[in-house]
């Protein structure tokens, strides 16, 4: 099996790109329009209903993030089939994702305290706010998040403990592929299915089943294909249905039209690109691995800097000039931000989670 350093890469690009559907929320949200009128409408009409409107879609990003997670979880178990590495994997997970949350919501109550002062605006957030958000609300849910980003980390660590399970349970039983199907189906509605096609298309390549296509052009075909289903027109106020995405509506309902055709969508990309020799050299470009590297900080430490940036708007002209401009304060404040954060605070909740877990399992 091929090293699968690329799905850095990978994480690393859609991590920026939900920053800037983010931005784009933020900052100028008729961006996203498509009955603007004359030539620059002509122009957002060309993105929104084309597979360009993924450059400002986040929801197709975290689709990936949530097949990778399910593959990279599975990576080890599956190598070596030790029960083991299931048991420290469960013990190590929480801290693992609370530990850097907890400090990029300090961050973020220290920016509300600027905010507060500097620009007389008017956040209502506590000390107390700060701990019950990051150690209770983000990851099981239950109240409005200061961080709104960090609403998949419910997700991600329930489906975390999803894939641990059936791998305990299921992953040395001779027919568990119907039994993973059985699973996928169940969990079709909801996102948790899109971790155990991660977890399963990981068992298969452990198993030696081959998942990739062998000929270049299907490759291609199947890339093409699912950044169609994957850029299907987000349902949002001022953004009409158009181009090919017109003839796709699967349901009367425009969500569960949405929901399953990115679901499907990210899952033949996986697969494509997982084909294609080109992408995987791709990914695994330095800029790319770098921002794979700083993906998990950026992703929880991005809302913070765009909330103080917000502060900005006002004092220009909502444009797309101005869009940009703001944006890149964003993606600047927070990528040097990362890079410091991710060094002593992610890397640092990765060597306790690992003490704690020897210590425990």
């Amino acid at each position: 099996m091929q090293k699968i350093t690329h799905l850095e890469g990978l994480r690393g690009l859609c991590c920026f790109i939900v920053v800037f559907d983010h931005c784009v929320t933020a900052f100028n949200s008729a961006f996203r329009h498509t009955n603007v009128s004359g030539i620059w409408g002509e122009i957002q009409r060309i993105i929104a209903w084309s597979p360009l409107n993924l450059i400002y879609s986040g929801i197709p990003s975290v689709y990936i993030f949530f097949i990778l997670s399910g593959f990279v979880l599975s990576h080890k178990f599956n190598k070596q089939k030790d029960i083991s590495i299931l048991t420290s994997a469960s013990i190590k997970r929480y801290p693992r994702l609370i530990i850097p949350i907890f400090f990029a919501m300090v961050i973020l109550y220290l920016i509300y305290q600027v905010s507060n002062y500097t620009f007389d605006t008017s956040f209502q957030m506590t000390i107390k706010d700060v701990f019950m958000q990051s150690f209770v609300y983000v990851p099981f849910g239950g109240e409005r998040l200061e961080n709104g980003a960090m609403w998949t980390i419910t997700y991600e660590l329930f489906g975390s403990f999803l894939v641990f399970a059936l791998l305990a349970i299921f992953g040395n039983f001779r027919y568990k592929y119907i039994v993973y199907l059985i699973c996928f189906i169940f969990t079709l509605d909801t996102y948790y299915c899109i971790f155990i096609f991660g977890m399963t298309v990981n068992s298969l390549l452990h198993d030696n089943y081959s998942i990739t296509l062998r000929k270049k052009s299907l490759s291609i075909i199947l890339i093409i294909a699912s950044l169609i289903l994957m850029s299907f027109p987000y349902p949002r106020t001022g953004t009409e249905i158009g181009g090919i995405y017109q003839y796709m509506m699967l349901f009367s309902d425009h969500n569960k039209t949405y929901q399953y055709l990115i679901k499907f969508g990210s899952m033949a990309l996986f697969i494509g690109l997982f084909s294609l020799h080109e992408s995987i050299l791709f990914f695994n470009k330095r800029p790319l691995q770098f921002m794979g590297k700083i993906s998990f900080s950026v992703y929880i430490l991005h809302v913070p800097f765009l909330i103080f940036i917000l502060n900005f708007k006002n004092v220009v002209p909502t444009t797309f000039i101005s869009m940009i401009a703001l944006s890149s304060m964003v993606y600047f404040m927070t990528i040097i931000t990362a890079i410091y954060f991710e060094k002593f605070v992610d890397n640092g909740s990765v060597k306790y989670s690992n003490i704690l877990a020897k210590k425990i399992a």
